[in-house]
Parts: structure tokens; C-alpha cells; sequence
């Protein structure tokens, strides 16, 4: 007997933009590091990390790259000359009240522009590449709407429990009752969540929640036990993909 346990999502895509930041920090101080060492020179960590404070801005920024407008080209200077401008600024208040030296706006400005500009660039238009090219998520209905008869028909799909093509129909079942509709079973199978809904047969999609066991023919096929105690067929050409979702 297996139950089902759901594959949790992938990592979001702002993770791995926060992850890629911070990588790029210490990247910063590290080549900071290797540079003082070569040139024989005092290597101040409090310094060092400071200037890395050039990816504090994103945190500003995120927001606006979210935003579906701005992931166009000409985003990419816009948020670099907001970026520099935004870091500038950081370095000049944070020096100006922590450290015995204070960080002019106008140099660290020169500086970002001179030296780091063309990372902000890079990094912007990676990123807004990536989120352009991301396909949004497919949106799925909560309620299935058809025509049963001279009937319109709208359940909830908490209430479904498998649908089963019957010629010339496709009967739903849920916890109700059974409605007869007329769309095709793969047309109504577009509608239906996959994390929710699994095909059994060729005739015959079950809601996931409703299963609550299965066990084999020892012929490939499976009888498969909803918690209602309904049974139905689990065919061997979907029993592969089916046993997959209940391992992950």
C-alpha cells in the first residue's frame, strides 16, 4: 500500500538572485584580500566589506525587477545609474557616522562608476534576461464549469474525485453526485491542476487527494481504492508516472 507525499517546489528564482549575491561579495573581499597581499599592502576587513555594501542596493531594486515593465532593455541603465548613485550615498552616510574617515560622495561615485559599473550591468541584464525567459506559472481553475444536459454545471475541484470518459460524455464524479459533461476528458484534464489530478487510464483522471491505496494485479495493472471505496483501474502505461509522484 503507498500513499501520496507532494514534491515540495524548486528553489525560487529571488533565492538564487540573493544567493548570487552574496557569492558576489565575497568574491569582492576575497579578490580585496589577494590584491593587498600582491601589492604588500594593510588589508582593513571593515573597508573591504563597506564597499562590497555596492550590493545593497539590489535589495531596492528587487522589487523593481519584479516589476513586469521594467524588465526591458532600457531597464538595465536606469537601475545601473540608480544603483551607483544608491551605493555612493550608503558608503558617504555609513563612513560618516562609523569610521574615523569619512568616504566622500563624489569619490566613491568615481570609483563605482570607473570600476564597477560594468558589473551592474552585467548583473542587471542577466537578471532581467532570466526573468523575461521565465514562464509564468500556469494559472488553474478552482471550479470546474460545464454543460450537464440542459444544465450549467459549476463544482468545486476540492469536490472532484476522478472524471471517467463515457461515450459520448465524460462523467464527473465528486463528492455529491455525478454530472454528465459533454467536453472532451482531455479538454477538461487542461483546466485541472497536474499537482492535483493524474491520469490513470486513457479514460480516466483521479484527484489525487482521493486515493487511498493501490495494489498490484501482478500483470502490470494496478487496482487502485479511493477513500470513498470506489475502485478503479490503474493501467500499466500510466503506473510508472503515477508510482513516481507517490515516491517523491
Amino acid at each position: 500500500m503507498r500513499t501520496l507525499s507532494l514534491h515540495p517546489e524548486s528553489m525560487p528564482t529571488k533565492k538564487m538572485l540573493a544567493i548570487a549575491m552574496l557569492l558576489l561579495v565575497a568574491a569582492g573581499m576575497l579578490q580585496d584580500y589577494t590584491q593587498a597581499i600582491l601589492q604588500q599592502q594593510g588589508f582593513y576587513w571593515s573597508e573591504s566589506l563597506l564597499f562590497k555594501a555596492c550590493w545593497l542596493p539590489f535589495l531596492l531594486t528587487l522589487p523593481i525587477l519584479y516589476t513586469k515593465q521594467w524588465r526591458t532593455w532600457y531597464g538595465v541603465p536606469v537601475l545601473t545609474i540608480f544603483h551607483v548613485l544608491s551605493y555612493a550615498l550608503i558608503i558617504y552616510v555609513i563612513s560618516a557616522n562609523t569610521l574615523d574617515h569619512t568616504f566622500e560622495f563624489w569619490d566613491v561615485l568615481k570609483r563605482a562608476v570607473s570600476e564597477d559599473a560594468y558589473k551592474y550591468l552585467l548583473f542587471y541584464g542577466a537578471a532581467i534576461l532570466v526573468l523575461r525567459e521565465r514562464k509564468a506559472p500556469p494559472q488553474y481553475i478552482a471550479r470546474l464549469s460545464f454543460q450537464s444536459g440542459k444544465n450549467n454545471v459549476s463544482v468545486s475541484i476540492a469536490e472532484i474525485n476522478y472524471l471517467a470518459a463515457d461515450d459520448p460524455y465524460v462523467a464527473v464524479h465528486t463528492t455529491a453526485g455525478t454530472h454528465l459533461s459533454s467536453l472532451a476528458l482531455k479538454t477538461l484534464e487542461a483546466q485541472l491542476d497536474p499537482a492535483l489530478f493524474i491520469r490513470i487510464h486513457r479514460s480516466t483522471i483521479v484527484a489525487i487527494e482521493a486515493v487511498a491505496d493501490y495494489r498490484s494485479r501482478l500483470n502490470g495493472d494496478y487496482d487502485l481504492t479511493l477513500k470513498d471505496g470506489t475502485s478503479l483501474r490503474l493501467s500499466r502505461s500510466y503506473s510508472k508516472e503515477f508510482r513516481q509522484r507517490l515516491s517523491r
